[in-house]
């Protein structure tokens, strides 16, 4: 069992209706998170608040790190 398992709880996810796998290893179970996207004009100004924001997919198995601009969907158990 890999760290990321062991800390956090894995999602399967499509991304425009296929299910996304990790590109190095094949895995298809991913940690999900959203992150704060940062420019230097919005740093220098501390309104770094204001920037959009990216939704990031860390593969549970090596650690691969993929970026989208739209939240992909989770799949559900059947």
């Amino acid at each position: 069992m890999s760290w990321f398992k062991q800390q956090e709880k894995t999602k399967r996810v499509t991304v425009a209706g296929k299910t996304l796998l990790c590109g190095c290893c094949g895995c298809s179970e991913f940690i999900t998170s959203e992150v704060q996207l940062h420019s230097q004009g919005m740093t220098f100004l501390k309104l770094e608040w204001l920037g959009p924001s990216a939704h990031v997919l860390i593969c549970s198995n090596c650690s691969r790190i993929e970026w989208f601009a739209k939240r992909p969907e989770e799949l559900t158990s059947a």
